[in-house]
């Protein structure tokens, strides 16, 4: 198998890798079993860290954290090392987060996820409660507003491989015709 077939499969493995998320995400409304380790583990890292900045601060950062943590990694994968492939799995994951976090803030009405812990009462349920925000109301509104985002990043995820893999096959590439070696001109014919 050829480099660029190799590296097309890659590619289209992680269009279906944006596919699966999607998938769990916008149809069975859960986490890929892959990543939901990955998004507990930084989720429960984004409270811990920004559990000094007081609890609004604290509630908010757990699904900021989950979030920020995949698109930061997309950025340096396509501002740093240019590499396309990494960088479409990392912002299909942000999608992902914002899928999870929707369902999470849906959730904030009802209170029916089971919650890490035994916890009785989610980060949103609080947010969105008379205690903080008293926008419990909105809750679906902004479910739908982050699913909408979380569809975005997972098309541009699929776009950024689309895009590696026309540059693979479909791109014009110059000509790799090698030169002529250098020979320096006859003395005798070069002023005739």
């Amino acid at each position: 198998m050829d480099r660029h077939a190799y590296r097309t499969w890659h590619h289209l493995g992680g269009i279906a890798f944006t596919g699966v998320c999607a998938w769990f995400v916008f149809l069975v409304g859960g986490r890929p079993p892959g990543l939901a380790y990955m998004d507990i583990a930084t989720h429960e890292l984004g409270h811990w860290l920004f559990s000094s900045f007081g609890e609004t601060v604290m509630l908010v950062m757990g699904n900021g954290t989950q979030i920020l943590f995949p698109l930061a990694l997309a950025t340096a994968m396509l501002a740093w090392r240019r590499d396309l492939l990494a960088g479409a799995v990392f912002l299909a994951w942000t999608g992902e987060a914002f899928g999870d976090t929707a369902t999470y803030v849906a959730d904030a009405p009802c209170g029916c996820l089971a919650l890490l812990g035994g916890a009785t009462e989610g980060d949103w349920t609080r947010l969105l409660g008379p205690e903080h925000w008293a926008k419990m109301h909105l809750a679906d509104e902004y479910a739908r507003n982050l699913r909408v985002v979380g569809a975005a990043f997972m098309l541009a995820a699929v776009g950024l491989s689309l895009y590696a893999i026309w540059e693979l096959h479909g791109r014009p590439r110059p000509s790799r015709r090698r030169l002529p070696a250098y020979a320096p001109a006859d003395p005798e014919t070069m002023w005739r």
